[in-house]
Parts: C-alpha cells; sequence; structure tokens
C-alpha cells in the first residue's frame, strides 16, 4: 500500500474539477477545504519523479513493504500514530493479560 504525503501532482491546481455552484453553507467545511487545497497546491514538498522510482524499486524488490511511506509528513504521521497506539497498549497491558485463563 502506498501511503504518500503532499505532492506536486497538479492534482489540486487546475486538474481540480470543481463544481462552478458554492453553497455558502458548506463555506467553514468542505469551502474551508477547498481553499486549503488550492492554498498548498504546487508548494507541496513530494517530487512525483521520486515517488515514483520508490514505488518502481518497491515493486521489483524481493521483499516489498507491505506499507511504502513516501514524504516526510507521511513517516512522521504514521510513526507518531503507531507510537500512540503502543502506548496504549501498553497502558492496557495487565487488563489485557489478565483476560486468560490462569495458568496451572
Amino acid at each position: 500500500m502506498v501511503e504518500p504525503s503532499g505532492f506536486r501532482t497538479d492534482w489540486a491546481g487546475r486538474s481540480a474539477d470543481e463544481s462552478p455552484v458554492v453553497i455558502d453553507d458548506y463555506a467553514s467545511t468542505a469551502g474551508a477545504k477547498r481553499a486549503q487545497l488550492r492554498a498548498v497546491s504546487g508548494k507541496q514538498p513530494g517530487d512525483p519523479v521520486r515517488a515514483v522510482k520508490a514505488i518502481i524499486a518497491a515493486v521489483e524488490s524481493p521483499n516489498p513493504p507491505r506499507h511504502l511511506l513516501l514524504g516526510n509528513a507521511a513517516f512522521d504521521v504514521s510513526t507518531a500514530y503507531l507510537e500512540s497506539l503502543l502506548a496504549q497498549f501498553r497502558a492496557g497491558e495487565a487488563v489485557a493479560r489478565a483476560a486468560d485463563f490462569p495458568k496451572e
């Protein structure tokens, strides 16, 4: 599974197909997200050429990764999430282990 962060592919730029109809009720939600995407379009740190090379290398690898993180943000967000999850597991370790039958 390829898990990229932001890449300069023009996905949120000229190639974005948006409805010309603007609904004021959505200005603070979907409208804000649309504006945010437009604001970063063309400024994303990810290089699409480097991403493609990394994907090809992963596919051709004898031991390809199950999750291919691409970009600093993808790596940072993913590892922070996993560290948080591991901390939750460790905090509940005693409860988890106490759910088994006692060892004889």
